[in-house]
């Protein structure tokens, strides 16, 4: 992986392998290019410091659609990714969440030129479960619906592999299997991942026969970091990983907190939740990550009593 931290629009000139971060500041124009990536993004997570949505686009999906990582209004929407470009992508300010005025916007993108990342999509054709096979066991997996129609609810939600593997989990407010009924996602198996049983009733809202839905497979855990630690009742600590940690998630497995996210690309204390909720905190949340660690601040979403899960 090669780690690359920008400001602005300025990204050094490479052959873009793995994944970058970065930030842009929005200035309100219809359309926004941002270039310098040195290749097209197969996945691209954008989060605004403001009051914004995160979301995320795939190369599997329509060119123009993106996905709202939030539990309503979760269908793929327009308005947001105009394209992935062949060196960086283009935002569509119409929606949002993607452009307003003097807002600053962290990115991370991720392609599958080294194997950091597997994109792709199925179609269940038939009900029961689905199999995905990529040759190895993820260590993460996000599944996003891709429908508006009103029975297929399925918010964007995620698998981590370690002590929670059997849980699925939302990238907003929620514990394991948060929204049951609305599951996608069962479990990561050795080769890939599995489904949960599709169905051809409308009153059915997970899987759905005839309905696309696009996915993210993170690499092996020998080529990223997943751990877990114990929360500390509010007291900073840090918490030992082998790399330096471009990209940190956090998510409290036994609460029903919300996930959150840190890039290298944010200031040095900044994380934020995915929520459309203002959820910039400098002194609680992920507070700072350095070359071997990260630290946790006083939130209980990252650092209460409960046990919690990362990816880096």
């Amino acid at each position: 992986m090669i780690r690359i931290t920008t400001a602005f629009l300025f990204v050094s000139k490479i052959v873009f392998a793995g994944m970058v971060t970065g930030s842009y500041t929005g200035d309100g124009a219809s359309t926004k290019s941002i270039t310098g990536l040195g290749g097209t993004p197969d996945v691209l997570l954008i989060k605004g410091a403001g009051s914004q949505t995160a979301f995320i686009a795939t190369s599997t999906m329509p060119s123009g659609e993106a996905k709202l990582l939030t539990d309503t209004d979760n269908g793929p929407k327009s308005g947001m990714i105009s394209t992935l470009d062949s060196d960086g992508f283009t935002v569509d300010k119409s929606n949002g969440v993607s452009n307003e005025s003097g807002i600053t916007y962290y990115y991370t993108a991720w392609n599958d030129n080294d194997g950091m990342v597997e994109v792709g999509s199925f179609n269940p054709v038939s009900t029961g479960i689905q199999t995905v096979t990529v040759g190895y066991r993820p260590s993460m997996v996000w599944v996003l619906g891709g429908s508006e129609t009103w029975y297929e609810k399925s918010p964007a939600q995620f698998i981590m592999d370690g002590q929670s593997s059997t849980n699925v989990y939302g990238f907003t407010n929620g514990g394991a299997e948060y929204n049951a009924s609305y599951k996608i996602l069962s479990g990561l198996t050795a080769t890939g991942f599995t489904t949960t049983s599709a169905s051809t009733s409308t009153t059915h809202s997970g899987p759905h026969v005839g309905l696309d839905y696009h996915y993210v497979i993170f690499a092996a855990a020998s080529n990223t970091e997943l751990g877990d630690y114990t929360g500390n009742n509010g007291t900073t600590q840090s918490i030992d990983i082998t790399p330096y940690p471009d990209f940190i998630m956090v998510k409290n497995t036994a609460g029903s907190d919300n996930s959150w996210f840190k890039t290298s690309a944010m200031p040095a204390t900044y994380s934020y939740r995915f929520t459309d909720t203002y959820s910039e905190l400098n002194i609680t949340g992920i507070t700072s990550a350095t070359p071997n660690n990260f630290s946790v601040g006083s939130s209980g979403e990252v650092n209460g009593s409960d046990s919690y899960d990362y990816f880096a």
